[in-house]
């Protein structure tokens, strides 16, 4: 990707985003934050990724997730931190 990275401010566990509950729900409602857009207008998380792998590999501890979904660059740190960035080209080519 080119450009300059737009990146929302990490929250991590401390406000409940990989510990409880469900993460890919809390993870889409995070992205379409980011992306200024309704949850519901976004496909499932599902279609991008293994939700039960994800689950499980966020809440280990031990390692650190990146994966890509609706133009973000999604990433679950080791200490359960989520960094969100959007690809600035790609944000003005989507909404042109």
């Amino acid at each position: 990707m080119g450009g300059t990275p737009v990146t929302t401010p990490a929250s991590g566990s401390s406000d409940g985003i990989v510990a409880g509950g469900r993460l890919d729900v809390r993870l889409v409602r995070r992205i379409a934050r980011t992306l200024d857009r309704d949850p519901m207008d976004l496909p499932p998380l599902a279609w991008e990724v293994d939700l039960d792998a994800l689950s499980t590999l966020a809440t280990n501890g031990h390692v650190s997730i990146t994966f890509e979904y609706e133009g973000c660059d999604v990433r679950i740190h080791k200490d359960g931190t989520v960094s969100i960035s959007i690809d600035d080209a790609d944000a003005d080519t989507a909404s042109a």
